[in-house]
Parts: C-alpha cells; sequence; structure tokens
C-alpha cells in the first residue's frame, strides 16, 4: 500500500515521468476516450435495460413476499380466532347438552314420582276393594254360620223336644256347634 502511494505522489510530481510511463504501456489518448464513452455508454444501457428492470421486479418481488407473509400473518391470526370460536361453540354446546340431560332427568324424576303416586293411588284402590271383598265373603260367611247355627239349632231343639237325642247324638251337636262358633271367630 505505501508502495502505491509512493507511486502515485512521485508520477503526480514528475511530469515527465507520468508521460515515460504512459508511453511506455501503449495508452492512447483518443483511444482512451472512445472506450472511456463506450464504456459510459454500456454502463447507462446495462442501467436503463438490465440494471432497472432487475431492481424493479426485485421491489415487486419484495413487496409480494410481503403481501404473502401479510396474508400468512392474517391467516394464522384467522384461523386463532376460528379455533377460539371452536372452543366457544364446544363449550357452548357442552353446556346445552348438560342442561338438556339434567332437565331430561327433572322430567323423568317428575315422571317417576308421578307414576309411583299413581300407583299409590292404585294400590290404595285395590286395597280398598279387597277390605270390601273380605269384608262381604266375611259377612257370607257369617251369615252361613248363622244359618247353619241355626239349622242346627232348630235340629237339636226339634230332637230335644222329641226326647230322641241319645248322648253321643248330643256330644257331636255340641262339637259342631263349637266348630261352627270357632270358624266364625276366625273369619
Amino acid at each position: 500500500m505505501v508502495f502505491l502511494l509512493k507511486t502515485s505522489c512521485y508520477f503526480a510530481f514528475d511530469g515527465q515521468a507520468l508521460l515515460d510511463l504512459i508511453h511506455r504501456f501503449g495508452i492512447r489518448w483518443d483511444l482512451l476516450g472512445l472506450q472511456s464513452i463506450n464504456f459510459i455508454a454500456m454502463a447507462m444501457m446495462l442501467y436503463a435495460f438490465a440494471f432497472r428492470p432487475v431492481m424493479r421486479l426485485m421491489e415487486e418481488r419484495k413487496k409480494k413476499i410481503a403481501a404473502g407473509l401479510a396474508q400468512a400473518e392474517e391467516a394464522k391470526d384467522r384461523l386463532l380466532e376460528a379455533e377460539k370460536l371452536r372452543q366457544q361453540m364446544l363449550k357452548g354446546a357442552h353446556n346445552e347438552a348438560q342442561q338438556i340431560v339434567a332437565s331430561a332427568r327433572g322430567r323423568v324424576q317428575a315422571y317417576a314420582l308421578e307414576q309411583q303416586r299413581i300407583a299409590r293411588v292404585r294400590a290404595d284402590g285395590l286395597m280398598e276393594e279387597a277390605r270390601e271383598v273380605i269384608a262381604r265373603e266375611k259377612e257370607q260367611a257369617f251369615a252361613e254360620v248363622r244359618r247353619e247355627m241355626s239349622e242346627i239349632i232348630a235340629d237339636l231343639a226339634e230332637r230335644v223336644l222329641e226326647g230322641h237325642m241319645s248322648v253321643s247324638e248330643r256330644e257331636q251337636y255340641v262339637q259342631l256347634s263349637k266348630a261352627c262358633l270357632e270358624r266364625k271367630a276366625t273369619q
């Protein structure tokens, strides 16, 4: 680096050395000027027809990428919102299902209680009917026992009055009377 500095300072102060150097390398000013103009024209054409369109394409590409990233971010946000909405809907559906089940249980319990009440009323009615039937049968049995007793007593009285009854027949009538009375007592 120091060598280049020393060399450029040397040529800057010594004009003859610079001309010798130019002559030694074969530099021609007319060709150098034309090549410079040619280089500048080529650089301008490349800038106009290659560099600017490429830069424009790169800018458009950057914008598209940025737009794509923004859309992806927006889609991600919408997806999160949709997931939250889905969770809320699931929670709402779960709550609604629990309410429906609770309501159904309440209705089932009410129906069961109503059926129990109806069954009790029917059972009470059947019990009352059974009591009435038993009472009627008991009354019929008593009436039958009374009728039999009346017949036995009448027969006994007739035989006693006629004097045809033996001791064994008396005991038989007494036992028959006791059996009728016991039967009446158990009913």
